[in-house]
This record gives C-alpha cells, structure tokens and sequence, in this order.
C-alpha cells in the first residue's frame, strides 16, 4: 500500500524535515528532491528509524547509486533526484513508527517529496543501508555496496584498488572495475559517478580496505537480524491477507 509522508517540502541549507507514519510493517521508501534553484538536489542526507532502530542513514548520493544500480526509474541531476530504497520487509513492533528525516545539505533545496509503500504481507527480509566514509571498516551481513564521490563526481578513471575479505574469499578490483561493473547490470543509463563492489545472494561479513582516491564513500546495504516475534506477525499479516483475498472473475 503506497503512502504520503510529505510533498513539496521546501528546506533551507542545513535544515532537515521529519515525516512519520504509523504502520504494521514497511518495505520501499521513495523520495524525490527538486532544486532547479540551487542545483544541489543530491547534496541531503537520509536517516530512517523504525521507533529507535535506525535502519537507513546515508547521503542522498549513495542510496540514489544504490537504487540506479538495482531499479529502473532511478535517475538524477544536479537540478533533481528520484530513488526508491529497498528496505526488504521490516516489522514495526512495540508500537514503533516509521520516521524518515531528510537534511539538505550546504545548499537549500526547493522541494522534497517522500512516500513510502508499507504493510505488504511478505516474511519479514529486513535491509539497513549505511554509508562509510572511513576506507577501513567491516559491515556485518553484506548483500550490496556500491562506491562514490561524496559530491558525485565521475570516478570513472580511479584506479584505486579496494580490497574486500570476507569468509568465502576476497578480492581487490580497482573502482574503474567497479563502475563498468555498476554500467554492466544498471537498469538506468550509463553513469561513471558510481561503481557496484558486492553483490552477494547470500548476506556476508566483509571488511573493506581502500586508499582514498577519487572514490571516497560506499554505501552498504545489509541484513539485519529477526526475531521470532516479528516472523510471527508477518505470518499473522499474510493469514488475514488470504482471509480477504478476491479473485477477480
């Protein structure tokens, strides 16, 4: 079921908006920032919380990459941006609400529309993004990570190396690689300001380890662990969805 969370937000330079929602569970949350103005639509940063559970907080520049890499219909400019982040499926219990947070960056932005698609009856399959602007760190859970510029530069032609480890074996490809890697499977256009890292069927812990180039953030998505009350609910949410369902004739 799709939801408004806010439309035509307008947000001066380093101010943040926060809609919230009450629902059973949430899978997509879709955003689209305009600023024909300023020409800084991807300088914002995004956090989502479920209650205290923090389940997304990353530049807009990295969850736009994330999305371009994976869906169609991402795209984005200077003067606008419109991605969706594929959250999997997340339970909210305890009374908990979805709270997304949108901050502009150094610039103002002209406006900011958030939507969000929430209670599908499915297994809860739950994704956190997260980005890193360290070049050492590990993610637990690993099943994404695209790299960037953290003001979307091309980084086409970096030919740092970004050696990643996890338990199954481990790699070094350079970020050219990564990019023609990002271009080979992208729905979207062409693009040479992101370069896909991981792509893993099954969630991974990984260490990464790069020398700062051109290069200079990645966004992880993850796998965050469940727990028998939120696989209960899903499964009380799917019984109710089979009670009602019709069938057109």
């Amino acid at each position: 079921m799709l939801v408004t969370l806010g439309n035509n937000v307008g947000l001066t330079a380093g101010s943040s908006t926060t809609k919230s929602y009450a629902c059973k569970s949430l899978q997509k949350v879709f955003i689209k920032v305009d600023d024909a103005s300023g020409e800084t639509a991807y300088d914002h940063k995004v956090t989502i919380t479920l209650g205290q559970r923090v389940i997304c907080q990353s530049s807009g520049g990295g969850l736009l990459g994330m999305s371009m890499a994976f869906q169609s219909g991402s795209s984005g400019t200077s003067a606008y941006c419109i991605y969706g982040i594929n959250l999997g499926s997340h339970e909210l219990l305890n009374n908990e609400n979805v709270y997304v947070t949108l901050t502009a960056g150094a610039g103002a932005l002209d406006a900011v529309d958030i939507s969000a698609e929430i209670d599908d009856a499915v297994a809860p399959y739950p994704i956190r993004y997260t980005e890193y602007s360290d070049t050492q760190f590990t993610a637990d859970g690993v099943l994404s990570a695209v790299c960037y510029k953290s003001n979307l530069a091309a980084i086409d032609e970096d030919t740092a190396n970004v050696e990643m480890r996890n338990s199954v074996n481990s790699s070094s490809p350079t970020v050219i690689s990564a990019v023609n890697w990002f271009n080979g499977i992208s729905p979207t256009d062409s693009r040479d300001s992101w370069g896909v890292l991981q792509v893993n069927r099954f969630p991974l812990n990984t260490s990464f380890n790069y020398t700062s180039g051109t290069a200079d953030r990645i966004c992880v998505g993850s796998l965050m662990s469940t727990n028998r009350t939120a696989i209960r609910q899903a499964s009380n949410e799917k019984k109710v969805a089979r009670h009602f369902a019709n069938v057109s004739r």
